[in-house]
């Protein structure tokens, strides 16, 4: 009896966006196995076929998704010549720091044999150095009689880079494909994602961080290869654009053309805009999406159509605060945009309904929104602006009711509150706030009156 340990090596797919902030630490990737031999073997992998379909992650429902989940379903179809038994193993996490391959764990793993579900093992193991969990399963081979196998599991397609905008590369190993006898016959390889692949979303030829295998064809928007005899020395790459970047204004105004979402649905369509307007997480960058409009662009296109939906779920929902303190968080982002330290003023529209909304809702009864910042030139350095007249009445009026202090211990106190909040207003606004501010000015408790001359000939009052 011969025993193998079949290794693991690397399909991985690794998708990169451009508009949250990832960390600085290398992202874990969506990496997949192939089987390979450790030691000679008289096996020959006579076919080989690589299913790959990458849907959207809707794991968090009160979130807009610019990453999906990747199934994987390979099948390999063996040719002994001998009969031969071995254990055979799948890592559950690959790491591979040389190839820039940090794995994600493997999640519903499972091992089929002629069609039926097998039984695994797990056990602990080194990959390049690194502690690994194997999955192991036995397998015993006949001489002339074919041995179907048939592996499946999902794993997490999170953003490889820090932005929703970076590519999407998804990739698989083949090379080690050549460790078994003789050549692979036939090998196929299809990747499908939930919405078609389009051809000029397909990142091939020079001049790309990373490039998609030759010999691809794009058929019922999905990506093909076939290879006949073949002892692969190359392994496989797809490198495409993040369509879950790049369509979601499309997305996001179907969500509001459905109208009336559930609460949930009301959250993710606030969440969706938001990372429209404030780019990415960094620089706040705006980044493109379909059809070269920069996001917070196309987030201002959509504001008409989704703005309805978004105060109907407010309606629907007076006292939800979750739901008031996100809208108003979206205002803030869908008036001001922050980029390199910078503030701009993106919609004096959108900002003087952020300075109502907020108004009523503290009316209402709503708390204060600690962070939300809708005195954008009190946290940081803002782009020259001037306002007209119709939004400097707003801010007055915010401004009075929000911002004022309720007494200044002295007037240069008053004085200096009213440059600082009135750096983006004209005089006339300047002034109505100075003379509220000095109206609030404390007033200096009165001396107390002399007391009455005595006459030194009178004796002092009784008391």
């Amino acid at each position: 009896m011969r025993y193998f340990i079949l290794l693991v090596t690397c399909l991985a797919l690794l998708l990169a966006p451009a508009g949250v902030a990832m960390a600085d630490s290398a992202p874990m990737q969506t990496v997949g196995p192939h089987v390979q031999p450790m030691d000679s073997t008289t096996v020959r992998l006579e076919s080989e076929r690589i299913d790959i379909h990458l849907r959207e992650d809707r794991e968090e429902p009160t979130q807009f998704s610019y990453s999906g989940v990747a199934d994987y379903r390979i099948q390999f179809h063996f040719v002994p010549s001998a009969d031969e038994r071995m254990t055979a193993g799948f890592p559950l996490f690959v790491y591979d720091p040389e190839a820039r391959i940090y794995g994600a764990h493997l999640e519903n793993f499972k091992v089929l044999v002629g069609g039926q579900e097998i039984a695994t093992r797990m056990q602990g193991g080194f990959m390049n150095g690194t502690n690994v969990d194997w999955a192991l399963f036995d397998l015993t081979f006949q001489a002339g009689k074919p041995l179907e196998l048939e592996v499946s599991y999902s794993l997490e397609a999170i953003p490889y880079g820090k932005t929703q905008a970076a590519d999407l590369w998804i990739a698989y190993v083949l090379r080690t494909g050549a460790f078994w006898a003789g050549t692979i016959g036939h090998a196929e390889a299809h990747l499908t994602m939930d919405r078609p692949i389009r051809a000029e979303d397909v990142r091939s030829g020079e001049g790309f961080w990373r490039s998609t295998t030759p010999g691809w064809r794009l058929e019922g928007g999905a990506l093909h290869w076939t290879w006949k005899d073949v002892e692969p020395d190359f392994d496989l790459s797809a490198v495409l654009a993040n369509s879950y970047w790049i369509d979601s204004p499309a997305a996001l105004a179907e969500l509001a053309a459905a109208g009336a979402p559930d609460r949930n649905g009301c959250l993710k369509l606030m969440h969706g805009m938001a990372v429209l307007f404030e780019g990415d997480g960094r620089g706040g960058y705006w980044t493109p999406v379909r059809g070269g409009k920069l996001s917070g662009l196309a987030g201002g296109e959509l504001w008409p159509d989704v703005a309805p939906v978004l105060q109907g779920c407010l309606a629907r929902a007076p006292k939800d605060e979750e739901l008031r303190d996100r809208y108003l968080r979206l205002l803030s982002s869908a008036s001001w945009h922050w980029q390199d330290g910078k503030i701009s003023l993106v919609s004096e529209e959108r900002f003087r309904l952020l300075m109502r909304e907020y108004r009523a809702f503290r009316e209402a009864g709503g708390r204060e929104a600690g962070v939300l910042l809708v005195t954008p030139w009190l946290q940081g350095e803002v782009e020259p602006v001037t306002f007209s007249a119709e939004t400097q009445a707003e801010v007055v009026a915010y401004l009075l009711k929000e911002e004022i202090y309720s007494s200044y211990a002295t007037e240069q106190a008053a004085r200096d509150w009213t440059a600082t909040v009135a750096k983006p207003l004209g005089p006339q606004a300047a002034e109505a706030l100075l003379k509220e501010a000095l109206a609030r000015v404390k007033q200096a408790p009165a001396a107390p009156a002399p007391a009455p001359a005595q006459d030194p000939g009178r004796a002092p009052a009784a008391p």
